[in-house]
């Protein structure tokens, strides 16, 4: 008996998917550029915030969505 569709498997241990957080720091004005470079080298960006840093950066939300093609957790 085979549990799992092999395919699959192996289809989900060669993508990449990074976690990124960003807290209410200066640097999180910078994410856009960090999720830029992740994703030109092949990563798949989810983006977190902390609420600080999401009302920093909230009319930069929907962007940033877009620019991961996730929605921003915050």
């Amino acid at each position: 008996m085979q549990l799992i569709d092999r395919a699959r498997w192996d289809e989900a241990m060669t993508s990449r998917t990074l976690y990124l957080f960003g807290s209410a720091a200066p640097p999180v004005f910078d994410v856009a550029d960090v999720v830029e470079r992740a994703q030109a080298a092949g990563w798949d960006v989810c983006l977190g915030l902390t609420p600080t840093a999401a009302s920093w950066l909230g009319g930069s939300l929907d962007g940033l969505a877009a620019l991961t093609g996730h929605p921003v957790r915050s």
